[in-house]
């Protein structure tokens, strides 16, 4: 059940190797509209550390796919395709994975509208700067 959960959690953001920065927000703004997805991430963890063999073909496809954009040099190469499909959802997820949910401290409500926009957009930058091609 929690597996099966997750797979549409996974499956509601398209993957294209080529926007990976769009792809990052793509997560982020998943994660927003779905908060239980984190916390079944969590829990599942924690109950069954080990991957699946659908979390395994999938994490494959999108190594293959970001392997291809980098050798078209869409992608920048200097780091192998499956730590930067790590980093990207490490990156989407680094808000909601902090212990007590978005960093309170900022002074401001972590979940308000424009502090969203801002952890999105730095995600997304953040992603930008590790894959835009260095010519």
């Amino acid at each position: 059940m929690i597996d099966r959960l997750l797979d549409v959690g996974a499956e509601t953001v398209p993957f294209d190797a080529e926007d990976l920065p769009g792809v990052a927000g793509q997560i982020f703004d998943n994660l927003i509209a779905h908060p239980d997805l984190m916390r079944l991430l969590s829990w599942k963890l924690l109950e069954r550390p080990g991957a699946t063999d659908q979390e395994v073909a999938t994490y494959t496809a999108k190594t293959t796919a970001v392997a291809a954009a980098q050798e078209q040099g869409r992608v920048e190469p200097e780091l192998g395709p499956e730590d930067l499909v790590a980093f990207v959802l490490a990156l989407a997820q680094a808000w909601f994975s902090l212990t007590g949910g978005m960093s309170p401290t900022s002074g401001s409500d972590p979940w308000s509208t424009r502090r969203l926009a801002r952890h999105r957009d730095a995600v997304v930058d953040a992603v930008r700067q590790i894959t835009t091609p260095h010519r």
